[in-house]
């Protein structure tokens, strides 16, 4: 039987993508200053305002110890002298995860409930287009490849957590860089995303918690990642 699948664009997807193009941008930014220009930063002090938040180019200002630049999208950066500012890039990171869990819900519930126990699974590119595709019972297989940032799948089932091939698949997908992954049922949403860049430490504790059977013991350990987070919606 064929699967049904389809690619789009949509006015949410397009603002999800730029809001992801514009961390990848900062993250790039940070270590360029790390390694090429041998400034240390922490990209927990830095200072992240959106001057924009629908238009093209998003503007994020960026500051670190004693410099400031404004990064616009494709433009590259430039560096000037700042005080350091108060930290506030972590939200940027959970605006995106929160609009995200919403958006998911809003396309994937329509597939809710499934008689049939058939998964459905949806990306969002860097370019703005969205994948979406029915996968089979109580599973869906598909590869992750580069330019995907954000994915969801449902739940049939209602299990409002991710299985161990669940975060076997996000370790991958993290590790080239996605932001945020969800878990999407009638009751509830599990969501799992990152608030700074994909440490050693984070993929440690994701690799361990998708080794175990116990979904206790597997938050324990997502909660342990010092850039991870895992929350219900």
């Amino acid at each position: 039987m064929k699967r049904f699948s389809e690619v789009f664009r949509d006015s949410r997807s397009s603002v999800l993508a730029a809001m992801a193009r514009a961390l990848l941008a900062l993250e790039d930014v940070v270590e360029e200053l790390e390694e090429v220009r041998g400034i240390e930063v922490d990209s927990a002090s830095l200072d992240v305002e959106y001057l924009e938040r629908t238009g093209a180019p998003i503007r994020i200002l960026v500051a670190a110890p004693g410099r400031e630049g404004v990064l616009d999208e494709g433009e590259g950066y430039v560096i000037e002298a700042t005080p350091y500012a108060e930290d506030n890039v972590w939200r940027l990171y959970e605006e995106l995860a929160t609009f995200f869990a919403s958006y998911a819900y809003r396309r994937l519930g329509r597939y809710l409930p499934s008689p049939e126990g058939t998964e459905y699974f949806l990306a969002v590119m860097d370019s703005g287009e969205v994948f979406l595709a029915q996968g089979f019972r109580d599973r869906v297989s598909l590869p992750i490849v580069d330019g995907m940032v954000l994915t969801a799948h449902t739940h049939p089932n209602n299990v409002y957590w991710f299985s161990r091939p669940d975060l076997r698949t996000a370790l991958e997908f993290f590790s080239r860089r996605g932001f945020a992954t969800a878990v999407v049922t009638q009751v509830r949403t599990a969501l799992l995303y990152r608030v700074g860049p994909f440490t050693l430490e984070d993929y440690e504790a994701l690799l361990k918690a998708s080794r175990t059977r116990d979904a206790e013991e597997a938050y324990r350990l997502l909660e342990e990642a010092p850039n991870l987070r895992v929350v219900l919606v």
